[in-house]
């Protein structure tokens, strides 16, 4: 097994693409191009920053080629130029053909693995299946490198249930040409489908199982080594950086030591979080796991006099009890607020229950007479009409007094359930507090009285000391971070 990564190396997250869904691809460059990708969505970071750019479908895998991006998913490949062109290159028509697993580019020429089986496409030309020597099954892993037979000639690896197969290209403008794959003995326990195909030490390629690696063998048949994984652990992909190892697993990153086969966790976070992809570009190495992207680079040791801290420094942090009563405040949970309620309660028995009644009505009566009358000889009709309207009005206030309030008042039971809620809350609250706080005390502490010599463990205490700070922060809305300086910012 080669080396592992050499000393301590530090994790952060990388701000940025958003965490809706978990990351399931990742691409890095030369030129300091970082991609990522997760359901229907591509992060692209750039010298102007992030862009991000709408893609249907689960996506698989990532590849850059030159400043553009190769997307491959379920539903086929997409072309994403610098300038976020977004073009769809499916390498078939049919639902098989396009669902790729697995895509790398090199110098224009473009190789994909997937149900389908493994496709190429020479610069601006079109897809061509290389079927030749290979069974028609799908192809899980993909790699491309330049080949030492000739110049302009290219060697495209690929993986079928579970067995080898290698091929040479040679492109022509637009034209490509394949020869006939010819499959590569793997020996040595283990077994299964390739999960990856890598460059690993001096440009030699390596193959990575579930539980087993195998290195190339020039001439030989390549010999699977398996590895050492935490308890249900299976490997997804492997990357050679800065001398050693790194997987990524559904337990997290893994990392290699030497001369062994084991593999340990990474730091938290990335230890814990299930990675389904890394790259390395130099010695920074990238994972994309389903709790978002971080960035590892090996921490620098400082002089000891910069990383050294007086013991008088613990003294000027501000006293437990203080950052318990700024946490209070901030979340509402001092005594006050119950104090206050239950003056009000007490007030509210001697209170009125005020009643306000309005009330109006509208009267209209008509009536009508008819008479006839007979005089002199003349018949004469007599009508008498009489119209008549009238307008009420009322109003009323009542105030009343339930006396009984004023001794015993009913709303007291619900006062004392929120009470022992509110003091069940303000403990909880309390004890995260606690930890906290003296956790980063005994991390300062420790700072204090480290050998001037250990550089690397005097980072990890400082940063540790403030992840503590930080949390005080939060649970008291940044009143610890005004009232305590940082530690790391004092790293080189």
């Amino acid at each position: 097994m080669p080396a592992a990564a050499e000393g301590p190396r530090s994790w952060q997250r990388v701000e940025g693409p958003a965490r809706s869904a978990p990351l399931t691809a990742l691409a890095v460059d030369g030129s300091g191009h970082l991609a990522v990708a997760a359901e229907g969505r591509v992060w692209v970071r750039g010298a102007a920053g992030w862009r991000s750019q709408a893609v249907r479908g689960p996506l698989s895998d990532l590849a850059f080629d030159g400043g553009a991006l190769w997307i491959a998913g379920e539903q086929g490949v997409w072309w994403l130029s610098e300038d976020a062109r977004l073009e769809p290159r499916h390498p078939g028509a049919g639902e098989r053909d396009r669902r790729v697993a697995r895509i790398a580019a090199l110098a224009g020429l473009v190789a994909a693995a997937g149900d389908g089986g493994v496709f190429a496409r020479a610069p601006g030309g079109p897809w061509q299946a290389l079927r030749e020597g290979i069974p028609s099954r799908p192809a899980t892993a993909i790699f491309l490198r330049k080949s030492v037979i000739s110049e302009g000639t290219f060697e495209v690896w690929s993986s079928v249930d579970g067995r080898l197969y290698r091929a040479v290209l040679s492109a022509d403008g637009e034209t490509l040409e394949a020869t006939p794959w010819q499959r590569v003995a793997l020996d040595g326990p283990g077994g299964g489908a390739i999960r990856d195909l890598a460059e690993g030490p001096g440009g030699s390629l390596v193959a990575l199982g579930a539980g087993w690696l195998a290195g190339e063998v020039p001439d030989a048949a390549w010999t699977r080594h398996r590895l050492v994984l935490p308890p249900g652990a299976e490997a997804r992909r492997v990357r050679f950086a800065a001398g050693g190892w790194f997987l990524a697993s559904d337990r997290g990153v893994l990392l290699g030591r030497p001369p062994e086969t084991s593999l340990h966790r990474a730091e938290p976070p990335v230890g814990r979080a299930a990675a389904l992809a890394v790259e390395a570009a130099g010695s920074v190495v990238y994972a994309a796991t389903e709790e978002g992207l971080f960035e590892s680079w090996p921490e620098r040791s400082a002089p000891a006099a910069e990383l050294q801290l007086p013991p008088e420094r613990i003294r000027d942090d501000p006293a437990v009890g203080v950052v318990q009563r700024a946490a209070l405040i901030y979340l509402g949970l001092g005594p006050a607020r119950m104090r206050d309620l239950r003056r009000r309660v007490d007030r509210r028995g001697w209170l009125p229950r005020v009643d306000l009644r309005a009330g109006a009505g509208l009267q209209r009566d008509r009536s009508r007479d008819f008479d006839q009358s007979f005089v002199s000889g003349a018949l004469r009709e007599l009508l008498d009409e009489e119209l008549e309207r009238r307008h009420d009005a009322s109003l009323s206030l009542t105030l009343s007094w339930d006396l009984g309030d004023g001794v015993f008042d009913p709303e007291v039971i619900d006062l004392s359930r929120e009470a022992r809620a509110v003091i069940e809350l303000r403990d909880d609250v309390l004890d995260e507090i606690n930890r906290l706080y003296f956790e980063r005390r005994r991390t300062l502490v420790s700072l204090s009285g480290l050998d001037p010599g250990d550089g690397a463990e005097a980072i990890r205490l400082r940063l540790r000391a403030d992840e503590l700070a930080a949390g005080l922060d939060s649970w008291t809305g940044g009143w610890f971070s005004r009232h305590t300086p940082r530690l790391a910012s004092a790293l080189p």
